[in-house]
């Protein structure tokens, strides 16, 4: 059922990565209101707001710090729609799967850490074989309670 949603949303991004470069140097609030015509005051008086307020609108937005309901009003005001989407930057199920051979190689080093100092000898092939068994017994929810083992990138300290 997972594998399943996520080919589903895999194919719906497949055409849409994130690239930093899309997003205007002056921001989106900005770029549509100068591609209007719309000056700033007119934009305020549409917002109901300060002209003033229509410089640190477009600076919140710059520095990322804007509320989704303020953008939200923006954008109407502007006439379009705010579309808040969150593309996975490679497709899930090839995520899944990486995670899914990290963990099993996190669970299949120590016994193979163990034949060796038996004598043992074991091949890259015989480890990929043997964690790609272990793998496919590893449910969805377990994937991700290992901070430690993770191909997910670890999130920013907030200072």
């Amino acid at each position: 059922m997972r594998r399943l949603a996520r080919r589903k949303f895999d194919r719906l991004f497949t055409w849409w990565r994130v690239d930093p470069q899309l997003q205007p140097p002056a921001g989106w609030i900005a770029a549509v209101r100068q591609a209007l015509g719309m000056s700033k005051k007119d934009l305020a008086a549409r917002l109901r707001i300060y002209p003033s307020a229509i410089n640190k609108l477009e600076q919140s937005e710059r520095n990322g710090t804007i509320q989704l309901d303020t953008l939200r009003r923006v954008a109407s005001a502007l006439g379009c729609e705010l579309v808040v989407v969150m593309v996975p930057r490679q497709p899930l199920e090839e995520l899944v799967e990486r995670q899914r051979l990290l963990m099993a190689e996190a669970q299949m080093g120590p016994v193979f850490r163990h034949m060796e100092l038996e004598g043992q000898t074991v091949c890259a092939d015989q480890v990929k074989d043997a964690a790609s068994g272990y793998e496919a017994d590893l449910s969805d929810a377990e994937l991700w309670r290992d901070l430690e083992n993770s191909v997910l990138p670890p999130l920013p300290s907030k200072d």
